[in-house]
């Protein structure tokens, strides 16, 4: 199994904002992205050498949320991610193991 470089990351990310207008990444959504996200938001609250001035900023320039507890979705948001849900899925059956905030929303 090949581990995707910072780089390809940051792609990624790119083209998930460009697809969802958001870069809060779930794992129902991207399970692999949704982890690279929590790892980084890790990296940075536990600074390690991974975790370099020049990788924040480029996930500052693109708008990436690095403190998820301050951000609460707004109904029409979860509205949204539901309707993700259902076109990834064919169904609103959100299970916790899927997707545990959505799942109780």
């Amino acid at each position: 199994m090949q581990i995707s470089s910072f780089q390809q990351r940051i792609e990624q990310l790119k083209a998930f904002k460009e697809a969802h207008g958001h870069l809060r990444v779930t794992d129902t959504l991207d399970k692999k992205l949704a982890g690279f996200c929590r790892s980084t938001r890790h990296a940075r609250r536990n600074p390690d050498r991974s975790m370099t001035e020049e990788r924040i900023k480029a996930l500052d320039d693109l708008g990436f949320e690095w403190n998820l507890r301050n951000h609460l979705s707004s109904f029409e948001d979860r509205i949204e991610q539901l309707k993700e849900f259902k076109e990834a899925h064919g169904h609103l059956r959100v299970a916790q193991t899927s997707d545990k905030n959505l799942a109780k929303f």
